[in-house]
């Protein structure tokens, strides 16, 4: 109970008593007199805490002046980011191909965040009722994100719709680290048809992040779109104002505006690529294939005009943001439509590599133009381990005394056994000779084409087999190899460009996709000139030979559908097993047009559809009247 002074002890003291008896009665009736210890310790508490208010002004003021100042200098300013323009893409004619699509995001700047947690709550409330028609007006979450926003950008919505933009602009003075930043959606016209080529863009990685882009950036992520994301990309500007403490702009400080991105000007024909894409999509519905792929090269530089992969992706899709669960089901697709079959799968050449192996012969002395080999639909060889052991290779059908020009019109299989591999007489060119010519054409090796996840194929030799399988090369092997099969694995994309090193007399281009880069205005910036790969292949009499041969399977071989064609065209046809002889074949063409002066090589392979003169042949001619129906 506290201490109650009695009333008749209560009156009123006068200063001069507490003063004149500070050990009396009075002093008693006040307090108890401090002791000298408990003074001594609270001077030296004083003392301690002075000392500390003294060290941290020295460590702000003195140690960490730079950085303080700064923090406050940035409190004063207000910095905003300037979105560049993505570069366009552009055909060879010039017909647009991407659009830049105006859209806008809200992103968190952290730094400017209000650092109160009432203020904190109060500004998600607000932000979560401009949010609300959109379905992500959560105020948890967007509260959420404010607090996982240290240090970095985050995302809170994304391609508003215009009414929501324009509701935040109009309130933007209610948010603090909460800005609107436009971000440029890409829209592909064909966008199917053109996927394997332009690629698409996605959002801004983790990885791209680190990199220097921001939340609200896209990204290439595959295709011409990711090659040369540098020149697409362009460069961001930046914008400062001087703000007042409650966040209101003061004045423009400082501007320096984004520099857009090249845009690129593509080797490609787009009516070209639409009408393939169409052809070989109508391949793959009447023969139920699984998938193919259609290449265009002209054989004057190396340029692509069409680079067809099917089945395909949207990349309208692919530039939006999939759930994990879309992206899933694209990937567990059996057709594999990621899979860029044009640069990418490795085929059984089947027949389209006797052209090649032709030249090999040819350039060997292993035959001649005029050397006959006698076709009767099959050899036989015994083994070299027991010849009491004898192994039967057959051809298609018994044609009977074949030249190179009809072997390669009429798809000679014995005939290029015996060449490939020998028989009788023949010594044949054997696996080593093979590869070293078979290279010369870009068979097994990278071409260098300017988009990602091309594979090399496959040209296998002796030591390949020991190295992969354990076994030694045979005899069957190097028959196998000499009319496409076996181990051989060839890319749509090489057989077209060594289709067109046949064509042009015998040089090997390096692919070609981009001509050149152009400014707004489309004035040239930068120009990619042609590469030659190999400038001789096989000598031009050698060329000569071959070229005739192919035009002969336009003129009375497998190819004769072809003849409907305004123009002459030549060509080879080739029908691949893929497994086992019940197993469905894979259909392949290559061609080349006009005959005399050629301006276009086409290669194409239609998976486990049936025979090439069948399947294959037709799409090539709907491309080529498509393409010579002016001529």
């Amino acid at each position: 109970m506290p201490y109650r002074i009695p009333d008749r002890e209560r009156r009123d003291l006068t200063p001069e008593e507490v003063l004149s008896d500070a050990t009396g009665e009075v002093a008693a009736r006040l307090s108890v007199p401090i002791g000298s210890e408990r003074f001594v310790m609270f001077s030296l508490i004083c003392l301690a805490g002075l000392f500390g208010i003294f060290l941290r002004v020295v460590w702000l003021s003195v140690v960490h002046h730079d950085v303080h100042a700064q923090i406050a200098e940035n409190n004063r300013l207000r910095s905003r980011f300037l979105a560049p323009n993505r570069g366009l893409l552009f055909d060879r004619f010039g017909r647009q191909l991407v659009e830049n699509i105006p859209t806008y995001d809200l992103l968190i700047e952290s730094s400017e965040l209000p650092a109160d947690a009432s203020l904190r709550d109060q500004e998600a409330r607000a932000l979560a009722e401009v949010l609300s028609a959109t379905g992500s007006g959560d105020v948890s979450r967007i509260r959420a994100q404010f607090d996982a926003a240290e240090q970095r950008s985050l995302l809170v919505a994304e391609d508003l719709p215009s009414p929501v933009a324009i509701s935040f602009a109009a309130r933007h003075d209610e948010f603090d680290g909460v800005v609107l930043a436009m971000a440029p959606r890409r829209f592909y016209g064909d966008a199917e048809a053109l996927y394997h080529i332009l690629g698409s863009v996605g959002r801004a990685s983790e990885a791209d992040l680190t990199a220097g882009y921001r939340m609200s950036d896209f990204v290439g992520k595959s295709g011409i779109e990711a090659s040369y994301e540098t020149l697409l990309r362009g460069t961001g500007g930046l914008e400062q104002t001087e703000v007042t403490a409650k966040g209101e702009e003061v004045r423009l400080l400082s501007r320096k505006e984004a520099q857009d991105g090249e845009h690129l000007v593509l080797a490609i024909d787009a009516d070209m690529q639409r009408v393939a894409y169409e052809a070989l999509q109508g391949a793959l519905k009447k023969f139920r294939a699984p998938g193919g792929a259609v290449v265009a090269v002209d054989p004057r530089d190396g340029s692509i005009r069409a680079l067809v992969s099917a089945p395909s992706i949207d990349a309208n899709r692919m530039a939006g943001r999939l759930s994990p669960q879309e992206y899933q089901d694209i990937l567990a697709d059996p057709r594999h439509p990621f899979f860029n079959r044009a640069i990418a799968a490795r085929y059984p050449a089947g027949s389209t590599i006797k052209p090649f192996m032709g030249a090999a012969a040819l350039a060997e002395g292993i035959v001649t133009p005029n050397t006959i080999i006698e076709d009767r639909g099959a050899i036989s060889v015994p083994s070299v381990y027991d010849p009491s052991v004898v192994y039967t290779f057959r051809g298609y059908a018994t044609l009977g005394p074949v030249d190179i020009f009809s072997a390669i019109a009429r798809s000679s299989d014995i005939y290029f056994y015996i060449v490939g591999g020998g028989f009788g007489s023949i010594k044949g060119l054997g696996i080593e000779r093979i590869a070293a010519h078979l290279d010369r054409f870009g068979f097994g090796k990278i071409s260098g084409i300017a988009i990602g996840g091309e594979e090399a194929g496959l040209v296998p030799t002796s030591a390949y087999k020991e190295a992969v399988k354990g076994e030694p090369w045979r005899i069957g092997d190097t028959y196998n190899v000499s009319i496409g099969q076996g181990d051989m694995g060839v890319t749509p994309l090489q057989l077209a460009l060594a289709t067109a090193a046949i064509a042009n007399g015998g040089t090997l281009w390096q692919p070609r996709l981009v001509d050149r880069t152009v400014d707004g205005q489309y004035q040239t910036l930068r120009d990619y000139a042609p590469i030659v790969a190999d400038p001789e292949v096989a000598s031009s009499a050698i060329v000569a030979v071959i070229r005739k041969a192919m035009r002969q399977t336009v003129t009375n071989g497998t190819a004769r559908l072809l003849g409907e064609l305004p123009v002459a065209a030549a060509a080879k046809t080739g029908t691949a097993q893929t497994g086992k002889l019940t197993d469905p074949f894979n259909a392949l063409v290559t061609v080349f047009a006009p005959y005399e002066n050629p301006e276009i090589a086409l290669a194409i392979v239609v998976e486990k559809a049936g025979e090439g003169n069948e399947v294959a042949v037709p799409i090539a001619r709907d491309i080529l009247m498509e393409y010579f129906k002016e001529s």
